[in-house]
């Protein structure tokens, strides 16, 4: 899958968010006069609608953080690897009974046309490839005993994985981006 199909693809999985988004800031825009109005009067109607404001232009700055970092990982050409990481779900394409992560990201990194770190520890990946800024959509994360690639934030210190050995097989799951030892784009 080449980088520019990708991005269209997880542009057009934000797009209903960024709508929203869109929608806000026109809504914003429209009552902002009547809000500030009310604030200047001090009644408890126009101090909620301050912190409503706080809490929209905290909305949109996100959403257009999410938008910029999926530009950045579909720029570097990594979100093949998901695409790739997600057809095994279920499986254990690599035979192995225990410990197996690292070569799960090996085989999909290969298979993707990406070298891999070339050993089975998931510490390897910390200085594999190239520094991404953080948990990136088709970003390799390396926990201290884990690695995988990133599919997602939640945006409250979770990142959605998607990992071999997760649960005896490839799987997806949350995990706390405070336990995150590094963030690596495919070399």
């Amino acid at each position: 899958m080449s980088w520019l199909r990708a991005a269209a693809v997880l542009a057009s999985a934000f797009a209903p968010m960024l709508a929203t988004s869109a929608h806000a800031t026109t809504h914003h825009r429209f009552h902002h006069v009547a809000r500030w109005t009310a604030a200047a009067r001090g009644t408890h109607h126009g101090q909620h609608h301050r912190f409503a404001d706080l809490r929209q232009h905290r909305r949109e700055r996100a959403a257009s953080t999410a938008a910029a970092v999926i530009a950045d990982g579909a720029k570097h050409g990594s979100s093949d690897v998901v695409v790739m990481a997600q057809r095994y779900r279920g499986t254990n394409p690599t035979g192995r009974s225990h410990d197996w992560c690292a070569e799960f990201a090996n085989l999909v990194l290969k298979r993707t046309g990406h070298r891999g770190s070339g050993s089975a520890l998931a510490r390897s990946f910390a200085s594999y490839g190239r520094p991404a800024p953080g948990p990136v959509p088709g970003a390799i994360v390396v926990f201290p005993h884990h690695v995988g690639f990133v599919i997602g934030s939640d945006g409250h210190g979770r990142i959605r994985v998607v990992s071999g050995n997760h649960g005896h097989r490839v799987g997806e799951g949350f995990y706390a981006t405070r336990r995150a030892i590094a963030y690596r784009y495919p070399a």
